[in-house]
């Protein structure tokens, strides 16, 4: 009788123990939020525009323009922003630059990548500047074998008028160069939010030599908003996930209020700001350059101007507004 006790015993606790392994299960494999209830909004207030690694055209702006408070020479522009390199020059240059397969002679291949890096901003007041600008772009691509992507670098068929055609007059065959010799990588980006990045926390490994970040940038910080919602982080989510192992994949379960978060910033902004170097969405981690370039790719979301960012959740019904972008300019 108390055998048969024991096995009537043993075989309810079986049965619980199986209806709390269903209901554990149930609890920890909640679908994906559907979109169709309230939805929060994930606002991002992003600082500076592009990678902020290298040159700071702004900054370079702001440095060299001999009505302001710096007025610097574009050596002393480049040699603050590439630390570690020297001015170098070379008499014998090359006939053309290829950009994107299409072959072009120097001096307009200089001047219309000048153009349309910074042309708005070629006044005679900053000369240094754009002279500086032209020295980095010829860093760049005599780096790359003069072939570029054209991906890579901007360029513009519009006329790059006499200014900046006598500045590349002034500069050409000038460059960049390490101690060893070899030609320095020549970045640069828009603008930063008052300090440089390092390009190992934005694209990941070591640091290029002289590119190591932290540099204060001086210019007017343009602050810009960007608002998504759980439906754009879903398309950013199954963009991320196409082709990967289900390990390897983005899941996306429970509350839309933690499906994204800031992990770790460098705080180059503020103590509470920085450019993100690591950013989680789901159950996977990424750097916050990472997540820029990803969303590139997600048709019908905004992008991020820029790594440097803050992120604020807000619970909200859902709006039948289309997504935001505003843009204000914050004095440094």
């Amino acid at each position: 009788m108390r055998r048969r006790l024991l096995k009537i015993f043993a075989a309810m606790l079986l049965v619980i123990a199986v209806c709390f392994s269903a209901f554990a299960e149930e609890e920890t494999a909640k679908p994906a939020y559907s979109g169709d209830e309230l939805v929060g909004t994930y606002t991002f207030t992003v600082y500076g525009y592009g990678h902020g690694v290298g040159l700071s055209q702004m900054g370079a702006v702001t440095y060299g323009d001999s009505s302001g408070r710096f007025n610097w020479n574009y050596v002393q522009i480049l040699l603050y922003y590439y630390p570690g390199t020297h001015m170098a020059y070379e008499e014998d240059l090359p006939a053309t630059v290829a950009r994107g397969g299409v072959s072009y002679p120097l001096r307009e291949y200089l001047a219309h990548t000048t153009m349309a890096e910074i042309g708005s901003y070629a006044t005679a007041s900053r000369r240094e500047a754009v002279k500086a600008q032209v020295v980095a772009i010829y860093t760049f691509v005599r780096r790359h074998g003069f072939s570029v992507s054209a991906g890579s670098i901007a360029y513009t068929g519009k006329n790059p008028g006499s200014l900046i055609y006598q500045c590349v007059d002034d500069v050409m065959g000038q460059y960049l160069a390490y101690s060893d010799g070899s030609t320095a990588t020549g970045l640069f980006a828009a603008s930063c939010p008052s300090w440089t990045a390092s390009s190992g926390s934005t694209w990941g490994g070591r640091n290029y030599a002289g590119l190591d970040g932290g540099l204060y940038s001086p210019e007017t910080v343009s602050v810009r908003t960007v608002t998504m919602d759980a439906s754009d982080v879903i398309r950013i989510a199954n963009t991320y996930n196409a082709g990967k192992p289900n390990d390897k994949k983005i899941h996306l379960t429970g509350d839309p209020s933690g499906w994204l978060e800031i992990v770790e910033h460098d705080g180059a902004y503020s103590d509470n700001i920085g450019y993100v170097t690591k950013l989680r969405i789901g159950d996977q981690t990424m750097s916050g350059n990472s997540f820029r370039t990803l969303l590139f790719r997600v048709q019908d979301v905004p992008g991020l101007r820029c790594h440097c960012f803050s992120l604020r959740y807000d619970l909200l019904p859902r709006a039948e507004e289309p997504q935001t972008e505003t843009e204000t300019q914050a004095a440094q």
